[in-house]
């Protein structure tokens, strides 16, 4: 019960920041006509999630809810900022972009790490709900978003936006008072493993390579992500529409959350491994022809492809990277580093295109994701030998204990 309270958090706060919040580099575009400017707030947003998240890496761990609360101190700055990008969008896309980030950096690690420890058991499930749900208020909100930024105007839907953020705090809060109290509060979630090893010290060089290992693989899957933030600049500035721009992302967005839904289910039963690898190879053939489709429906038929299989590869890396970093006592910091790795991702592809063309830029991500189909096989047999080598020196430890005498008692 407590998890739909997160769950319900999650969708209601989403939908109020993505009502505007996906439209601000667009935004930025339509008050300068300045496309390497829209591409610039884009980079520098992703670049102050990084730095904020590190800087508030102590709090994201230990106190996330409180991190979450907080959160509507940068919510009120931003939403302040996009009201007076009409009197100086130069002087106030600084501010903007800074609380912005502040405002994500406070709210997707946190968030992560809460699902984590609510979802003790059945994690792919779990995370396949919470993505359904996530992504259907986004998806609403996206298109929303976009009608009233056509036909309306920015301020009514900033004040939108913050009445509905006001409203998701109520179930977090439940959420905090039903769960402060249980032993796995905020807690690093491991297995029997971990807990029989406390005499032996865990090798910190096993524990940063398997991380390692899987922010680089997600890092590289998150190119199907920051195809989706090149496509919203390649369709508004080829139509001049907030809401085409917001129907396509949209149909994106639910589309992501239903198939999340289905694989996480599917995952718990089955392997589907296979499946993964195959997604990879016709994302990444697809999205290198996206910048030459001039077809507003054969775009959006791509765009729902990549959306249906990209769960296919994160729900199958973030389940399989979940239960492995447990066994180590580590899977707060992968997911982390996860958030990070998306980050990192997409300011990347995206900065490519600052010269005036998203072609490099689709080029990039399309090559990412078609190198995860070719690395994957490799890299679970990898992780998989790494968590093997671990357990094994867990067993030889228990054996020594053992055999090990007890010293004589000096008289």
């Amino acid at each position: 019960m407590e998890f739909k309270y997160f769950s319900f958090y999650k969708s209601i706060s989403n939908f109020a920041t993505n009502l505007i919040g996906i439209f601000l580099p667009l935004l930025v575009y339509e008050h300068t006509g300045l496309f390497y400017l829209a591409i610039l707030f884009y980079v520098s947003q992703y670049l102050l999630n990084i730095l904020f998240s590190v800087l508030l890496k102590k709090l994201i761990y230990s106190k996330p809810q409180l991190l979450l609360l907080y959160r509507i101190i940068p919510f009120v700055l931003y939403s302040i900022c996009i009201l007076l990008l009409e009197i100086n969008v130069f002087v106030f896309a600084v501010p903007l972009c800074i609380f912005y980030s502040l405002n994500v950096a406070m709210s997707a690690p946190p968030e992560e790490i809460i699902l984590n420890y609510s979802s003790e058991e059945n994690y792919s499930e779990h995370l396949g709900i919470s993505d359904f749900l996530t992504y259907l208020f986004a998806c609403l909100s996206v298109v929303a978003g976009g009608y009233i930024l056509d036909n309306i105007n920015s301020v009514v839907l900033t004040i939108i936006s913050a009445t509905l953020y006001a409203i998701s705090l109520v179930p977090l809060i439940i959420f905090y008072s039903k769960n402060k109290n249980k032993a796995t509060f905020n807690q690093e979630l491991t297995t029997n493993a971990v807990e029989q090893d406390k005499n032996e010290k865990v090798k910190e060089s096993t524990r940063k390579a398997l991380i390692k290992k899987y922010s680089i693989i997600l890092g590289l899957t998150f190119c199907i992500d920051a195809c989706y933030a090149l496509v919203s600049l390649l369709v508004y500035t080829k139509f001049d529409l907030f809401t085409i721009s917001a129907v396509i992302y949209g149909m994106s967005d639910l589309l992501y959350g239903i198939s999340s839904l289905f694989v996480g289910k599917w995952h718990e039963k089955k392997d589907i491994s296979l499946y993964t690898k195959i997604s990879a190879f016709i994302c990444g053939i697809a999205i290198v022809f996206i910048p030459f489709m001039d077809n507003q429906i054969v775009l959006m038929l791509v765009v729902c492809v990549l959306s249906i299989l990209e769960p296919l590869l994160i729900v199958y890396l973030s389940d399989n990277m979940i239960q492995k970093t447990r066994v180590l006592g580590v899977s707060n910091s992968a997911l982390f580093y996860y958030t990070n790795s998306f980050w990192v991702t997409t300011s990347i592809c995206v900065l490519t295109g600052i010269a005036g063309t998203l072609i490099p830029s689709f080029a990039l991500c399309g090559i990412g994701t078609v190198a995860v189909g070719f690395m994957i096989d490799k890299h679970e047999k990898d992780t998989n030998d790494l968590v093997i080598s671990y357990l094994d020196q867990v067993k030889i430890a228990k054996k020594r204990k053992r055999k090990r005498k007890p010293s004589a008692t000096v008289k």
